[in-house]
């Protein structure tokens, strides 16, 4: 359900068992899998540009395969990552040659303060987001930068398809912001938000409003997903269904880089509106 004040989505379930969730998630090995069959072995420099943080040092949040991580290491940064999954940080280390990624925020270095956080796609793995932000402040130097992607409550693929929606069917995706929870969350984090914007690939909406009506045909008489909570509480929560997000963003990814991919206009609709699938917001310290 969403909550009445920022519309944010949560979902409802005690801290334990989202534990018992991430623990199984750390077993799933097809991400990697799937980003490499998608990327290849380029380093993501297309994103990170993107982003265009400044500094010397950055740490990301759940690095995965590693591929904006070695785009930030190559652009001259000193690089350090955080990852739970041990096979990411194994792929990351025998990848890219970069060794500098630890199991949590308490295993950095403890003198480390860097000038950016980058966290993209990892917001929906997160139970205690203001615990979360809370923690990753103490990171960052006085004025340093924190840029988040994750879903975007607010996006019309979302709005529409409900639960059928393929991101909420990966095992620990919990977290569903929307611009508003943004600005609660940093109010009592201790950052500011400097701006939000949201986008998406083209195709992403199409894509994934026929992916929710293919599930929905599928097991339109199987159990129902669990039920979500009030992200305006003081923690948010998600079970999931069948994992399946890594499958569609793949297929977004061979739709957005063939002759069409340029032309599809419900990318540039959906982010004038500020609906499309995902949203990036930029705090600062």
């Amino acid at each position: 359900m969403r909550c009445h004040r920022c519309r944010s989505i949560y979902r409802d379930l005690t801290e334990a068992a989202f534990a018992a969730l991430h623990d199984e998630a750390q077993t799933d090995e097809e991400f990697v899998e799937t980003v490499q069959d998608t990327r290849g072995l380029t380093p993501n420099y297309f994103t990170w540009d993107q982003v265009g943080l400044e500094g010397r040092t950055v740490i990301e949040i759940g690095p995965g395969s590693g591929h904006l991580l070695a785009a930030a290491r190559d652009r001259g940064f000193d690089v350090f990552g955080v990852e739970t999954n041990p096979g990411h940080r194994r792929f990351i280390r025998d990848t890219w040659g970069i060794d500098s990624v630890y199991p949590s925020l308490d295993d950095l270095p403890p003198d480390l303060q860097a000038d950016a956080v980058v966290a993209v796609n990892v917001f929906e793995h997160v139970y205690d987001l203001e615990g979360f932000l809370r923690e990753v402040s103490t990171r960052l130097r006085p004025g340093g930068r924190v840029f988040i992607s994750t879903v975007n409550a607010g996006g019309l693929a979302l709005r529409w398809a409900g639960t059928w929606f393929s991101m909420f069917k990966d095992v620990d995706h919990v977290s569903f912001p929307t611009r508003e929870g943004f600005v609660q969350l940093a109010a009592r984090s201790g950052l500011t938000v400097d701006r939000t914007w949201s986008g998406e690939l083209p195709f992403e909406t199409p894509v994934g409003l026929a992916v929710a009506l293919r599930d929905w045909r599928r097991e339109r008489t199987g159990p129902v997903l669990p039920t979500p909570v009030d992200p305006c509480d003081e923690h948010g929560g998600a079970t999931g269904g069948a994992t399946g997000s890594h499958r569609v963003a793949a297929t977004i990814s061979r739709l957005s880089e063939s002759r069409f991919g340029p032309y599809e206009p419900s990318q540039w609709v959906t982010t004038r509106l500020g609906r499309a699938s995902s949203i990036m917001v930029l705090f600062v310290r």
